[in-house]
C-alpha cells in the first residue's frame, strides 16, 4: 500500500461503488470502528496514480488486470489500525503510530522574488516513531485559497519545481504535506513569496526547420502560444517576422505566397507576448528558391 494521507481540509468523501472489498479502521482492541465496502477501479494498461486527496491507497490482482484502490474515507481519532479486506480475507494491514511527523517548510518561506525557469523548495522533517517519511509537495498561487499538487510520494527534503507552467504570483505559498504511512503533518510558506511573470511556451508547428519552397509555392506559417497566467493567447498578440523581409503578420496562422519573399535563407521567427508585456520567441530556418543538382565527375 502506498502511504496514507489525512487531510484536515479534504473535500466530501466521493460516493464509493459498493463491492466485495472493504476499508476497516480499527481500534487497539481489534474492535471495528468503521467499514467502507468499495470496488476496485480495473485498470488494463497504464497504472494508476492518485492525487493527495486519499486515505487509502493500494492494488490488487485480478483476473481482468491490476484493479487500483483509491478511497477518500471519513476518519475516526481512535483509529489504530487500517485494513483492506476481500470477503472474510484481510490482503493488507498498516497500523497507526503514535506520533505524528513533524514538518517545517525552509523555502520559499516568504518574502523571496523567484524567477526563472525552475525553482528549489527545501524543508526539513522528523518523525519520533523513527518511521520513513514521505512527501507531497504543492503550490498555491492565491495565498492558499487553491491548491496544485506538484508531486507526491517523494522520499528527500528538497524538490526542484518546473515553473514553466505555473501561474506567476505575488502571493504565492508553497505545502509540504509530511505521511508515516498514515499520520499527516502540513506546513506552509509563513509568508508568501513572488514569482515572476511566467514566459509564454510559444512553438511553431509548420514549416519546419530547414523546409524548401519553390518560387510557386505556398508558405503555410502555423503556431501556438500558451501563457500560465493568461491561457492561449490570442491572434494579435503572435508577431511572425523574417529575418529578410521583416514582419509577415500576425496570427496563429498565416499563407504567404512565395514569390513575395526574398530568395534564399530565411529565419521565420514567432514572438509572442502576453498580458504583463513578457515575450517569447520559437524560430526556423527555411530556404526559399530551387534546389539544384551538380554533376560529380570522377577522374578516371
Amino acid at each position: 500500500m502506498d502511504p496514507f494521507l489525512l487531510l484536515a481540509d479534504a473535500p466530501e468523501a466521493v460516493e464509493r461503488v459498493p463491492g466485495e472489498y472493504r476499508i476497516v479502521l480499527s481500534d487497539g482492541s481489534g474492535a471495528t470502528l468503521a467499514e467502507y465496502p468499495f470496488a476496485p477501479r480495473v485498470q488494463k494498461e497504464e497504472p494508476f496514480s492518485p492525487g493527495p486527496s486519499c486515505a487509502a491507497t493500494a492494488a490488487v490482482f485480478t483476473s481482468e488486470g491490476v484493479a487500483y484502490i483509491f478511497e477518500l474515507v471519513p476518519w475516526n481519532p481512535d483509529t489504530e489500525r487500517v485494513s483492506i479486506w476481500h470477503g472474510d480475507r484481510e490482503l493488507a494491514v498498516r497500523d497507526v503510530s503514535p506520533h505524528p511527523p513533524t514538518v517545517r517548510v525552509l523555502s520559499p518561506n516568504g518574502g523571496e522574488i523567484v524567477a526563472g525557469g525552475s525553482f528549489t523548495v527545501t524543508w526539513s522533517a522528523a518523525d519520533a516513531d523513527g518511521d520513513p517519511l514521505t512527501f507531497t509537495l504543492l503550490y498555491s498561487s492565491d495565498r492558499g485559497k487553491s491548491w496544485r499538487t506538484l508531486t507526491t510520494g517523494i522520499e528527500e527534503t528538497s524538490y526542484k519545481v518546473d515553473a514553466s507552467l505555473l501561474i506567476g504570483s505575488k502571493t504565492a505559498l508553497v505545502r509540504v504535506m509530511a505521511s508515516d504511512g498514515v499520520n499527516t503533518t502540513t506546513d506552509d510558506s509563513d509568508a508568501p513569496f513572488t514569482l515572476t511573470n511566467r514566459e509564454p511556451q510559444t512553438s511553431i508547428v509548420w514549416p519546419t526547420d530547414g523546409a524548401l519552397f519553390g518560387p510557386d509555392d505556398v508558405v503555410p506559417l502555423a503556431g501556438d502560444a500558451y501563457d500560465p497566467e493568461d491561457g492561449p493567447l490570442a491572434d494579435d498578440t503572435l508577431v511572425w517576422e523574417s529575418d529578410r523581409d521583416g514582419p509577415l503578420g500576425n496570427g496563429k496562422s498565416l499563407v504567404l505566397a512565395a514569390r513575395n519573399l526574398t530568395p534564399g535563407l530565411h529565419h521565420i521567427t514567432l514572438t509572442a507576448t502576453d498580458s504583463g508585456g513578457t515575450e517569447a520567441s520559437a524560430s526556423v530556418g527555411i530556404f526559399m528558391g530551387h534546389r539544384f543538382y551538380v554533376p560529380l565527375l570522377l577522374k578516371q
